[in-house]
């Protein structure tokens, strides 16, 4: 009889979970990313030239305001943007953070 039973689910609730479900779906497929990225004989390694390419990505994204506000970019998206060219090979493991970016 109670209108807030345990076992009903709210449309907030469900987004919830769908939310950490996908962080965490986000997240594995990052971190699988990097780990396919072995490291080379030079001192930058490509999980290095990654996180440096983001962070040339994210101070770029930040000067145009594409990270601030409502329905703009997040770190992730770069990041996701960043596996994409990756994953089809359009930035190559032997690439520099500069030519990455």
């Amino acid at each position: 009889d109670n209108p807030a039973s345990v076992d009903e689910s709210t449309p907030h609730h469900t987004n919830a979970l769908a939310e950490d479900i996908h962080l965490v779906s986000t997240t594995h497929l990052i971190s699988s990313t990097l780990a396919t990225l072995t490291t080379t004989g030079s001192n930058v390694t490509p999980t290095s030239s990654f996180h440096e390419t983001l962070l040339l990505l994210k101070v770029w994204a930040l000067q145009r305001g594409f990270l601030r506000g409502h329905d703009t970019f997040t770190t992730t998206t770069l990041a996701l943007v960043l596996v994409y060219l990756y994953r089809t090979k359009a930035i190559g493991r032997r690439m520099g953070s500069i030519q990455a970016f």
